[in-house]
């Protein structure tokens, strides 16, 4: 049986949020993380977060018009401490709003900067929605083989899968 914690309504898996946790303070230089959770929950996990490593947690919220995440972490992490964890919000956001395309123009972004992801060097934390690390998978495949890890944190609601924006389907 699994620990759980609370997070506002609902269970957070401990065992999970330990990793995490273990895995951002053994970090040197860059990392890609996937925390999928529901979105109520994010903020409250991030200030788990905050308390729970040893390192400074950056926030940075991606504007839901932007196809391109990238300049927005950026300008983040530049204004940084070199030692930072940058949490990103908002990439479930730019995968699930309409017009379907937007998730297209967003993974592509995604697999196109793969290489300044890397050059930032320091850890990157990008909350999702369950499911949506698999549509960032059929989108972004090279952007998702850089990955240190997914970690499945639940919410206050049960957890379950969001319909995949169809030009990212394999019947497509």
């Amino acid at each position: 049986m699994t620990k759980q914690m609370s997070v506002g309504d609902g269970p957070v898996d401990h065992a999970d949020f330990d990793r995490l946790v273990q895995a951002l303070e053994w970090t040197d230089g860059f990392g890609l993380f996937f925390v999928e959770c529901d979105t109520a929950a994010e903020r409250q996990i991030v200030e788990r977060l905050k308390v729970s490593t040893g390192r400074p947690v950056v926030e940075i919220d991606l504007p839901a018009d932007q196809g391109d995440p990238y300049p927005t972490v950026d300008r983040a992490a530049a204004g940084s401490p070199p030692d930072a964890v940058l949490v990103i919000h908002g990439l479930t956001a730019l995968l699930s709003s309409a017009p379907p395309e937007q998730a297209r123009t967003t993974t592509g972004w995604l697999n196109w900067r793969r290489p300044n992801y890397g050059q930032l060097g320091r850890p990157l934390v990008f909350f999702a929605s369950p499911g949506s690390v698999t549509t960032i998978a059929r989108g972004a495949p090279d952007f998702i083989d850089w990955n240190s890890g997914v970690y499945h944190l639940a919410g206050p609601t049960p957890r379950s899968v969001p319909e995949i924006p169809a030009l990212l389907r394999d019947d497509n």
